[in-house]
């Protein structure tokens, strides 16, 4: 660029630079640019300031108007003599000039109008002392330069340098700020000033001559013939008070502290005062003319005297142990209320049916005042006392030298005796004394028999449309690779952010509406068919656009990032489903954002969202994109302003000091956005910032309780190449400063809320007939192609959880962004990369809902299971619950995979013939988790039998039973059990959601025959038991009801010898035979938050059966060292109650004892054997009965081979 073109665009460049503000980045400086941010930051708060704020933005305008418009030539043609082309251009300039300074003084008695408080913030603020001194730059350096050049007359080298630098110019400005703009807000913030004078009166004591005096001699009566006098010395007091008089001046300012000046002192008057003189009196004594010659002691004299009392009364209580009762019932309210019952009963075919039935509920209450008195007994008894007064006074006679006599007393002494204390009467008296008092309403409710209000035939199947609150896009592929569409990776950008994966699962933005506030855009594009459902151009004139603003393409070219329709040619959107609203506040048509105007617009769409009641069209804005970005709080005219702290965060001088004169920084001019939960999303800006750009840095600030402003919803979004981050990234810009250890004090960093998208070469829309051969869509980079692909993520995910808050949105788009990155570091990386396929899949903890809403805490669904040793009711086994991620998101799981069978037998029924186990205990046998115990047998037939649980939990079985034998071959078995179990019923173990409580029993009866065929058995046994289960907080199972269980055995036992048994049995082990659980499952979400619940009614009535049928055979030594052996078979059916699951178990043992100390190997003991070596018999003390040898017969009631003779 040449010199004159240079100079000319000195002159008043800047005047436009701080208003415009660059596509995510740009920035300005020079006096107009600190005017501007005077008008833009301060000016616009100002009631009225409307027309004024207008005014400035069209003078702006024509002076880069003028400025563009002048021609290229040398310096020579300023500094030799200007020509007609400069002179009037230097015209024009002088009259914006004096344009600007009108402005300016319409600006000052605005300021004037508004209130002390408001006045004395405005000049005493930072930017009105910068605007003011640029102000003066412009008038008396710029203007008299201009004005040589209008006149026609040649400027000089040092005029020209006046004007030449932007550095120059603020070291001028800074120089006037520092001094005459500095005086003149100081002058301004004055609001009055008062002469005040202030008096003080200093008082002095002196003293004057002192005078002496006598008194006449007198005789000292009993003085032994001595006189006294008394000496008066009189000395005279003076008090001279000084009246200083004190004179200043008061200043108080707008804000009404105030300042006062020096002060200036001098002498009024003195006055002098006469005080009461000080008297001083001193005794002086001699010896007189007739001293006493002889002292004579003589007897005391002594009086007594008796002291009498007042009467007065002592009393004293006792309070009896009885109390009386006194109730008294107040006015009674009644008050009724509708109740609405919704009951669901399940028809068992895949249907229920759901009644709502009305009870209208009366509730009486009466306050009952309950009064408890105690009965006091007082005794009230009159005294009075008395005692004795002794007074002595010593005397002495004296004998003076004349002859004469004198008695003199002396000091009298006083002595008393002890009070007496004598009764004079008694009374008593009672009263009621009130020991308690309390008030207690008395609530009684009654409720009508109700009224059905409905009653609807639902489907029970479970599917995600028709369940989850999110509604699906129809017609989706499920496959992700089906999305990946040619017009998908045309878009470049979405498969980076897994966007395929989100649409798979039926997710792609629909119902969402997302803002757009940049440049201009083509809302008639192809690709936003009917999209925007609202859009305004805020701009300087109506041929604003069509002269300059249709020719950008950003506005469009992010608008079609965010939103734009896939319809099959060109690229589409993130949310391609989603709704558009737009603002274009680009001025100027230059492609340059005016951020006063954003603002504006963000009003317009928090007023569009907000209710119909209010003004507003309730249209669901969910996120406003907004990709620009402006440095300037970054740079002043030397440079950068940034350094770094102790603790790696940043000081942004321009910053900190707007909060410290301010009191505040910038984010209340977007809170009107986040406050109606709009989610705000910001490009980091372009400049390679080791931080992030204004407005982005706002998202951290706090109020004075240490809240976000914002509320978490600014979002700042840095561009992801591929490789790495260019442009801004994620370090911390400091808003509240530790001085003493130059550390950052902010609770959060502005890394919480960066994340990446990509924003390198980024093919989207381009304005209609922008393109080469009809192409619409062109490539573009920086963060401002990155950020909307984050606000398109937004529209997604609002549309999979409308009900979540945007705070809640910006956590889970956070807290998924991959971090999987090469050389990931917070600070330049922030969360990560944008990751729409984890972004849509259950968070964190998964838990149930019990409390009814999804704000509210939820029961961890880890370690949940369901294992029982019968069959699983039917309408469990593909149970499908609403479980709740960390975000309060609902999803749907099979919770029936968590119901499993197992085989809980303990010991078959066969086993226990093997082991002549004739007392039948099926529950234990069959449930019990009983490792410890056993039955025994007592006197007269009865038997007893303690179990308990092999883990310590607390489990135990007991039993106890009586034989009676009608006959020596007929045996009834009677029994009575008891089973308690802690936190299972029945064997069925559970926990997490499925958890049972503690105390679980089973009572049970048993009864049996037993008949005697020769030397065989034949039995048959039956069992009843009922079981009582408790149940735990937060789990689905709510109660148990009527749970009965059964079981059979037959068996035949043949005795062949004394040690030999066989057999065979067949049985019905215990089953439920009648029983039901009840559950309540979460199933849906209501747009307000809270959930709605169904009941499930099972039936646990086993409607398969285990059928057992076994063979045993048992072989046991005659002698001590004889082998005993036992062999089972058994095949059993439908085993735990499943259908077809049979099978076959066999088992056997083997036992042979040894005598080791007899012999081991060929090591032999000499003492076990005979001369023959034969093990000698009789051993091991055993007498053998010849009589067991032959002649044996089984007997039932012991249960033994007995001899024939018995």
């Amino acid at each position: 660029m040449k010199i004159k073109s240079k100079f000319k665009n000195t002159l008043l460049a800047g005047v436009a630079g701080l208003t415009l503000t660059a596509c995510g980045g740009g920035g300005g400086g020079g006096a107009s640019g600190v005017v501007n941010d005077f008008v833009q930051n301060d000016l616009t708060n100002l009631s009225g300031s409307a027309n004024l704020v207008t005014s400035y933005s069209n003078l702006l305008s024509d002076f880069q108007s003028v400025i563009s418009s002048g021609d290229i030539s040398a310096i020579q043609g300023v500094i030799t003599g200007p020509d007609q082309q400069d002179i009037d251009q230097a015209k024009t300039l002088l009259t914006q000039l004096e344009t600007a300074k009108n402005l300016w003084d319409q600006t000052e008695q605005l300021i004037e109008a508004q209130t002390d408080s408001e006045k004395y913030k405005i000049y005493n603020s930072n930017s009105f002392k910068e605007a003011h001194a640029a102000m003066i730059y412009l008038q008396n350096y710029v203007k008299p330069v201009i004005q040589k050049v209008a006149n026609g007359k040649t400027i000089t080298l040092a005029d020209y340098n006046l004007v030449d630098k932007a550095s120059r110019a603020n070291e001028i400005i800074e120089q006037e700020k520092n001094s005459t703009s500095n005086d003149y807000a100081n002058t301004k913030k004055i609001k009055s000033v008062n002469t005040v004078n202030n008096d003080t009166d200093v008082s002095t004591d002196t003293t004057g001559t002192s005078t002496v005096s006598y008194t006449d001699w007198v005789a000292v009566n009993a003085g032994g013939g001595s006189e006294t006098r008394n000496k008066i010395t009189t000395t005279p007091n003076i008090r001279t008070t000084v009246t200083t008089r004190c004179t200043f001046q008061r200043t108080t300012f707008l804000n009404n502290s105030t300042s006062d000046g020096p002060q200036t002192c001098s002498v009024l008057n003195t006055t002098t005062t006469d005080l009461d003189p000080t008297v001083v009196t001193e005794a002086e004594t001699r010896e007189g003319e007739n001293p006493v010659t002889a002292t004579v002691d003589l007897e005391p004299t002594v009086t007594t005297a008796t002291e009498v009392s007042a009467d007065y009364t002592e009393t004293t209580y006792t309070d009896a142990s009885e109390t009386t009762t006194e109730t008294d019932e107040g006015s009674a309210t009644t008050n009724t209320a509708n109740r609405d019952v919704t009951v669901t009963t399940n028809n068992g075919d895949n249907t229920s049916t759901v009644v709502v039935t009305r009870y209208v509920d009366t509730t009486v209450t009466t306050p009952i005042t309950t009064k408890v008195y105690r009965t006091r007994h007082y005794t009230d008894t009159v005294k009075r006392d008395t005692r004795t007064v002794t007074t002595t006074v010593p005397r002495q006679q004296l004998t003076y030298k004349d002859g004469t006599t004198e008695i003199v007393n002396g000091s009298a002494t006083v002595t008393n005796s002890d009070w007496t204390t004598t009764q004079i009467s008694e009374s008593q008296r009672s009263e009621n004394i009130l020991v308690s008092e309390t008030t207690a309403n008395q609530v009684v409710t009654t409720s009508d028999s109700g009224t059905q209000l409905s009653s609807q035939l639902v489907s029970n199947t479970y599917t995600d449309n028709d369940i989850n609150i999110g509604t699906k896009t129809a017609n989706l592929s499920t496959t992700v690779s089906d999305h990946q569409t040619t017009e998908y990776n045309n878009s470049t950008g979405l498969n980076t952010i897994n966007a395929a994966d989100a649409y798979a699962k039926g997710w792609t933005g629909e119902g969402a509406v997302l803002g757009v506030i940049d440049t201009y855009q083509d809302k008639d594009h192809a690709d936003f068919n009917g999209k925007y459902q609202w859009y305004k151009d805020y701009v300087r004139n109506s041929d604003t656009v069509p002269l300059y603003g249709s020719q950008h393409s950003h506005g469009t070219h992010v608008a079609g990032i965010v939103a734009a329709e896939k319809n099959g040619t060109g690229t589409h959107g993130v949310a391609y489903n989603a709704d558009l609203v737009g603002a274009n506040v680009d001025y100027h048509g230059n492609g340059m954002i005016n951020k006063g105007l954003a603002q504006q617009a963000l009003h317009d769409m928090a007023k569009l969202k907000s209710p119909n009641s209010a003004g507003g069209e309730e249209m669901n804005i969910i996120a406003v994109n907004m990709s620009f970005n402006a440095p300037s709080l970054f740079y002043d005219g030397n440079g950068s302003t940034v350094t770094q702290l102790t603790d790696g965060t940043y000081n942004a001088t321009e910053i900190t000091s707007r909060i410290l004169n301010n009191g505040y920084g910038d984010s209340e001019y977007w809170k009107v956005a986040t406050d109606n939960d709009i989610i705000l999303v910001n490009s980091a800006g372009n400049y390679g910032f080791d931080h992030a750009g204004d407005p982005g840095i706002w998202a951290v600030e706090e109020d004075a309780n240490g809240n976000l402003i914002l509320g978490g919803k600014m979002v700042i979004v840095g561009n992801w190449t591929g490789t790495g981050v260019a442009g801004n990234k994620a370090g911390h810009v400091c808003l509240n400063i530790n001085t003493v250890n130059n550390t950052c004090n902010d609770t959060h960093r502005l890394s919480d809320f960066y994340i990446l998208a990509p924003g390198d070469n980024i093919n989207s829309t381009i304005p209609t007939g922008m393109g080469n051969n009809g192409n619409d869509t062109s490539t573009m980079s920086g963060t401002s192609m990155a950020a909307p692909h984050v606000t398109g993520a937004f529209g997604v995910l609002h549309q999979m959880w409308p009900y979540m808050n945007g705070e809640n949105l910006v956590k889970l788009v956070m807290n998924t962004a991959d971090k999987n990155l090469t050389g990931y570091n917070v600070n330049i990386h922030g969360q990560g990369l944008l990751d729409l396929d984890e972004a849509t899949k259950p968070q964190g903890a998964v838990g149930l809902a019990t409390s009814g809403r999804v704000d509210h805490p939820t029961v961890s669904l880890n370690n949940t299971y369901y294992s029982t040793g019968t069959a699983l009711p039917s309408n469990l086994s593909n149970l499908k619950i609403m479980v709740l991620d960390d975000y309060d998101r609902n999803y749907y799981m099979d919770l029936g995979s968590s119901f499993v069978v197992q085989d809980k037998r303990k010991f078959s029924d066969v086993k226990m013939l093997v082991q002549n186990n004739n007392t039948f205990l099926p529950h234990n046998q069959m449930y019990g988790s009983f490792a410890q115990g056993g039955n025994y047998d007592l006197a007269k037939n009865y038997n007893f039998g303690f179990y308990t649980g092999e883990n310590g939990s607390g489990d135990y079985s007991l039993n106890v039973g009586k034989d009676f034998y009608l006959n020596k071959k007929f045996k009834l078995k009677t029994s009575l059990g008891h089973m308690s179990e802690q936190d299972t019923w029945l064997g069925n173990s559970s926990d997490g959601v499925l958890a049972v409580g503690d105390n679980n029993d089973t009572t049970s009866a048993n009864i049996g025959v037993s008949y005697q065929l020769g030397n065989n058995v034949l039995s048959l046994d039956y069992s009843k038991g009922f079981t009582d289960v408790n149940t735990t907080d937060n789990s689905l199972i709510k109660s148990f009801s009527d749970i009965e269980t059964e079981s059979y055995r037959l068996a035949y036992e043949i005795h062949k010898d004394t040690h030999t048994t066989f057999g065979w049995s067949f049985s019905l082990p215990s089953h439920v035979t009648s029983g039901s659980m009840d559950l309540e499952v979460a199933e849906s979400v209501n747009l307000d938050g809270t959930i709605n619940y169904t009941n499930i009614n099972s039936d646990l009535t086993q409607t398969k059966k285990e059928k057992n049928l076994g063979f045993f055979y048992s072989k046991s030594g005659q002698d001590e060292l004889d082998a005993s052996f036992n062999f089972t078979a058994e095949y059993r059916m439908d085993k735990s109650g499943v259908a077809n699951n049979d099978g076959v178990e066999v088992a056997m043992n083997y036992v042979k004892k040894f005598a080791g100390n007899c012999k081991f190997l060929w090591m032999k003991n000499p003492k076990c054997f005979d001369k023959d070596g034969n093990m000698k018999s009789n051993l091991f003390g055993k007498t053998v009965d010849n009589n067991a040898k032959h002649g044996l017969v089984y007997d039932l009631e012991t249960d033994k081979f007995v001899p024939i003779k018995k």
